[in-house]
């Protein structure tokens, strides 16, 4: 499907995660929009029923049907800024559908994180229920965690090769507080055989960091750090 541009209404706007979803009637069933795709000056963010116009694509994304290339506010001149000239670094460039990405580094990308699991109505749960995080349905291949600065893909794989080392970790502002959340919940904290671990399965590292590990459902080791 080429590019088509319409007029919308945003129905959904995540401005801590960076993404939103478009309601118009040649995008049934949601166009998913992220911040770097808005056609505005300055901080780029919209509101719930703000009237816009976008054009968008197809397939979408994150189980949307339909995903937004460009969007800016109805009754506004987009605002398409120059990309700088490339300098030192790595750059590449980016064809989705036929439109153009804009150049960037590596540096400054935004990350995709993934973490392979044998179920994803269990990986639902564990993730979504448990620990807390807000999930998009992308099945039958995976869940999705958008935040502004990364994504996290639990991905559906036939066999699981668990690594013992950690693949996943988040740093908290209050290490005992989600610990004791996460136990309140069900999970175990992991004890290692010649690591110091207070009570709560704390190690603190010789930089300072305290860290504490649990498993997903896989045997997909995580982290806390605080």
């Amino acid at each position: 499907m080429d590019d088509v541009s319409t007029s919308g209404q945003i129905r959904e706007w995540r401005d801590d995660e960076g993404w939103g979803v478009i309601d118009s009637p040649e995008t049934p069933g949601g166009c998913w929009v992220h911040y770097s795709h808005l056609l505005v000056a300055g901080y780029k963010s919209l509101a719930v029923g703000d009237q816009v116009e976008l054009v968008f694509e197809a397939p979408g994304q994150d189980g949307y049907p339909f995903r937004a290339v460009e969007v800016w506010p109805a009754g506004q001149v987009p605002v398409r800024t120059r990309p700088e000239p490339p300098g030192p670094g790595s750059f590449s460039t980016l064809t989705i559908s036929g439109h153009r990405v804009a150049t960037t580094t590596l540096e400054d990308a935004r990350q995709v994180a993934f973490v392979g699991v044998s179920d994803l109505d269990s990986a639902q749960h564990f993730y979504g229920d448990v620990l807390g995080l807000e999930l998009s349905d992308a099945r039958p291949y995976a869940l999705v965690h958008e935040t502004r600065h990364s994504q996290l893909r639990i991905t559906r794989v036939d066999e699981v090769q668990a690594a013992p080392y950690t693949v996943l970790g988040w740093v908290v502002a209050d290490l005992e507080a989600e610990i004791g959340r996460l136990l309140v919940a069900g999970v175990t904290f992991n004890r290692y055989d010649g690591m110091e671990q207070d009570a709560l399965g704390i190690w603190t590292a010789p930089s300072g960091a305290r860290i504490a590990w649990f498993h997903d459902p896989d045997g997909n080791n995580l982290s806390l750090q605080g």
